[in-house]
């Protein structure tokens, strides 16, 4: 059974904050802001938080795998999904979105491809809103 866990990126702060993650913030006079108890308010409140689920899987390096993130993966055949070449280049960028009911590796040229069709090949490199400038094509 796959662990349902979000993360929220605060563009005032531009951080993530994650479920059970206590924070100093001066409007609310303190620490304790967002915590377990209270992380189902910045859920709701999708004015001042991006919220990403977690898709359960993780990355070559072991590092949880989110909505948003931006991974490297090795070249995939676009019709059958197989690894294709004995030497893997990760020179390939995709999004993490969830699509249809599936999460997915989003890429203009490539289009949607089954995020577990990669297995423990896929390498996080950034995400959408830290590092802009791995923009995915």
């Amino acid at each position: 059974m796959r662990e349902i866990k979000f993360r929220a990126w605060d563009e005032r702060y531009n951080k993530y904050f994650y479920h059970a993650e206590r924070t100093y913030d001066n409007a609310c006079g303190g620490y304790g802001c967002i915590d377990s108890e209270n992380f189902g308010d910045v859920l709701d409140d999708t004015e001042k938080y991006s919220v990403e689920q977690y898709t359960g899987l993780h990355d070559k390096n072991g590092k949880e795998i989110y909505e948003g993130d931006i991974v490297c993966t090795p070249y995939i055949d676009c019709i059958f999904g197989d690894l294709v070449g004995k030497d893997i280049d990760y020179d390939f960028k995709f999004v993490v979105n969830f699509k249809d009911a599936s999460f997915v590796l989003s890429n203009k040229d490539r289009g949607n491809i089954y995020i577990n069709e990669f297995g423990s090949n896929i390498e996080i490199i950034g995400n959408i809103h830290d590092n802009p400038e791995l923009k995915v094509k």
